[in-house]
C-alpha cells in the first residue's frame, strides 16, 4: 500500500520506542520496520550508510539502488551513489541528479542552512564562496550537465529514467516530448512512477507538487499494468478534485484494457478497502464492458462491512445491494436479501428502507437496469499533462456555460 495504514503506523512507532528505550537492538527493529514496509526510507539509508562506513561498497550500491527505485526523488540517495567507488564513471551524473532534485526540495534546503558543507561543490571549477545555497546547487547542477556530452553511452541509458522522472517532477507545463519519452521507457518507469505516488502518500517528498501527482497518476493509466490498478485505486477519493480525477481516469484505462488481470490484482486488496473505495469498484464493476462479468468483486465488496461505522455502513449497503441486482438480475434476490439482513441493525433507519424499496422494486419488476450513459469527450494523457482537464468535484457534473 502507498498510504499506510494507521495500523502500520503505529507499529512503526512502537518498534522505534522499543529502539529508543534499548528493549529491542538495532538489527531486529530494522528487521521488524521492513517487514512492515519493505522500502521504509529511514531504515534503508542507515542500513547503506551503515554498510558505506564498513567498507561494503556492493552492499551500499544495492541498497541505494533499492532506495532510489522506491524513492527516486530522494537526493541524498544520488549523492551518495555518486561516492560508490565501482561507479566512478557514474559520478557527475549521480550527482547532477542529486542536486537537481535537491533544488526541488525546499524543506531540505531549509534544514541545511545556507552554507551546508557541499566540497563536490566546492571543487568545481567557478564556484564562488560568496554563493547561497541555491546559487551554488544551480551552479553545481548546470556545470556537471555538461558532462553528459562526454559520457559512456551506459551511463546515459542507466540515468535516463531517472532524468525524466527529474524533468517530470521539474516541468511546470509537460510537454507531449517528455511525456511520449516516459511512455516509451522500460519497465523500471512503472517502479520510478509508483516511487513519486509514494513520496506524496507518505508526505516524504514535498506536497507543494503542483500537477506532479495528477500527471504521474495519467502516465501511470496510460502505461496500463495491471498490477498499477490497486496502487490507482488509492488514490480515488482524495478531496483533491485533480488527484482524484486523475485516478478514476488511469483505472478505467487499466481495467478496460486489461479487465481479468486488473480484477485479479484488485480482489486482494477489497479486505482493506474503505466505503468511497468500494463504492468506487463497484460503480466500475457495472459500468465497464468486460469487467467483473461474473459479479466476483460484487460479492467480495459486500463482505467485511462490519468494520465500518454506521453512517459509511449505511451510504454503502445500498449501492451493493443495487449492484448485486443489477449484475445478477432476479437470480441476485437471495444473495441481496441476505447482505441486508447481515447488517441491517448497524444500519440507519433510513438506509435500511432505501435498501427495502430497492428489494421491492426488482421483486416487482425484475429489471434494474442502469440507465445508459452518454460518453463524455475523450480525455488523453497529454490533455491531462498539459493541464486542459478540470476534473468534477465531489461528484457533481460539471455544466458548461456558453459565453455569448
Amino acid at each position: 500500500m502507498l498510504f499506510l495504514p494507521q495500523s502500520v503506523q503505529a507499529a512503526r512507532q512502537k518498534i522505534l520506542k522499543d529502539l529508543d528505550a534499548g528493549r529491542i537492538v538495532e538489527s531486529a527493529a530494522f528487521e521488524k520496520l521492513l517487514a512492515l514496509d519493505p522500502v521504509d526510507l529511514a531504515v534503508l539509508e542507515e542500513q547503506a550508510i551503515g554498510a558505506r562506513d564498513a567498507g561494503d561498497s556492493a552492499t551500499t550500491e544495492k541498497l541505494l539502488r533499492q532506495i532510489l527505485t522506491a524513492h527516486p526523488w530522494y537526493w541524498a540517495a544520488y549523492r551518495e551513489l555518486s561516492k560508490v567507488p565501482q561507479l566512478a564513471d557514474f559520478s557527475n551524473a549521480y550527482l547532477e541528479l542529486a542536486f537537481a532534485n535537491l533544488l526541488l526540495d525546499e524543506e531540505a534546503m531549509e534544514d541545511m542552512g545556507e552554507s551546508p558543507e557541499l566540497p563536490e561543490i566546492e571543487a568545481l571549477p567557478g564556484f564562488h564562496a560568496e554563493m547561497s545555497l541555491v546559487e551554488r546547487l544551480e551552479f553545481a547542477a548546470a556545470a556537471l550537465q555538461e558532462h553528459r556530452n562526454t559520457e559512456t553511452a551506459e551511463v546515459t541509458a542507466a540515468l535516463q529514467p531517472y532524468r525524466l522522472i527529474w524533468e517530470l517532477r521539474d516541468a511546470l507545463d509537460v510537454t507531449p516530448e517528455l511525456v511520449d519519452s516516459i511512455l516509451a521507457a522500460g519497465p523500471e518507469m512503472d517502479l520510478l512512477l509508483t516511487g513519486i505516488l509514494r513520496g506524496w502518500a507518505r508526505e516524504l517528498m514535498p506536497s507543494d507538487t503542483g500537477g506532479l501527482i495528477e500527471n504521474t497518476l495519467a502516465l501511470v493509466g496510460e502505461r496500463c499494468l495491471a498490477s498499477s490498478a490497486p496502487d490507482v485505486l488509492e488514490f480515488i477519493t482524495l478531496t483533491d478534485a485533480d488527484a482524484s480525477g486523475a485516478a478514476g481516469w488511469a483505472l478505467d484505462k487499466i481495467l478496460l484494457k486489461h479487465p481479468a488481470e486488473g480484477l485479479a490484482a484488485l480482489l486482494p486488496t477489497v479486505a482493506a478497502a474503505g466505503t468511497g473505495e468500494r463504492m468506487a469498484l463497484a460503480e466500475r464493476s457495472l459500468r465497464l464492458a468486460g469487467f467483473d462479468p461474473a459479479g466476483d468483486l460484487i460479492a467480495e465488496l459486500t463482505k467485511g462491512l462490519d468494520k465500518l461505522p454506521k453512517n459509511e455502513l449505511s451510504d454503502v449497503v445500498p449501492v451493493l445491494i443495487g449492484a448485486t441486482l443489477i449484475k445478477r438480475g432476479k437470480a441476485g434476490m437471495e444473495r441481496a436479501t441476505s447482505i441486508l439482513r447481515r447488517y441491517e441493525r448497524k444500519m440507519t433507519q433510513a438506509a435500511r428502507e432505501e435498501c427495502e424499496d430497492i428489494l421491492d422494486a426488482a421483486a416487482s419488476s425484475g429489471d434494474l437496469s442502469a440507465e445508459p450513459q452518454e460518453p463524455g469527450e475523450p480525455i488523453s494523457v497529454y490533455d491531462i499533462c498539459a493541464g486542459k482537464v478540470v476534473w468534477e468535484d465531489d461528484g457533481e457534473e460539471e455544466e458548461e456555460e456558453d459565453e455569448e
